[in-house]
């Protein structure tokens, strides 16, 4: 199905927020807060808006879904997966409200992934000589909908190996690089390193340069 077709609604932010900015208020989200296929309001930016301005319709709420559509990032996308203080995106990032939310999860998989709806959206943003999408693009996404019960498993498997591969980069962050230098260096002056061959650099030599 096309992805407007279970979508309610697809706009972008409007322009000219700038003279919004503030340091306190609403949250304003770009496109360097989608960062990695993830919304991340570390350093999102803020607008003071009036209370009539055309731009409250880009509103973001739960369960929607965020793509990039200009600049180097485009064809990011983030989905809210949780509740967020009050929000609306910029005129380089689309909104999507699903009709049926309890599929956002799913769709948010699709869209990232090359077999689903990403490769579509990166030949879409990438065919055209520029990086951009416009709302059309958006609309017209290609989505294979999985029955209910495949979609489920489908979620939890992804979800299982992400935090797998999560829990193996903390193992990786841990290792205390001080202790491993000690032990390359002992297995260094042990000879345990060299190749036995004459005309290799020193490994010690080798060594220090690498460390360095």
């Amino acid at each position: 199905m096309k992805l407007g077709e279970i979508a309610y609604y697809i706009t972008s932010g409007s322009r000219d927020w700038s003279k919004y900015y503030s340091d306190k208020g609403a949250c304003f989200i770009r496109t360097q807060d989608i960062n990695k296929n993830n919304l991340d309001m570390k350093k999102v930016a803020f607008v003071n808006l009036p209370e009539q301005v055309e731009g409250k319709r880009s509103l973001v709420e739960p369960f929607d879904l965020l793509t990039t559509i200009t600049g180097a990032n485009v064809g990011k996308c983030a989905l809210v997966d949780k509740d967020i203080p009050e929000a609306y995106v910029s005129q380089s990032v689309a909104l999507t409200k699903l009709i049926d939310k309890s599929i956002a999860p799913y769709i948010h998989l699709s869209l990232l992934s090359l077999s689903g709806g990403g490769g579509e959206l990166e030949k879409r943003a990438y065919g055209i000589g520029r990086p951009v999408l416009s709302l059309e693009d958006i609309k017209n996404i290609k989505i294979p909908l999985a029955p209910k019960n495949e979609r489920i498993k489908i979620i939890q498997t992804v979800k299982d190996m992400l935090n797998k591969e999560k829990d193996a980069f903390q193992v990786v962050k841990e290792i205390n690089a001080e202790t491993l230098k000690t032990s390359i260096l002992s297995k260094a002056f042990r000879g345990e390193l060299g190749t036995n061959n004459p005309s290799d650099e020193n490994a010690i030599e080798l060594l220090k340069e690498i460390l360095q």
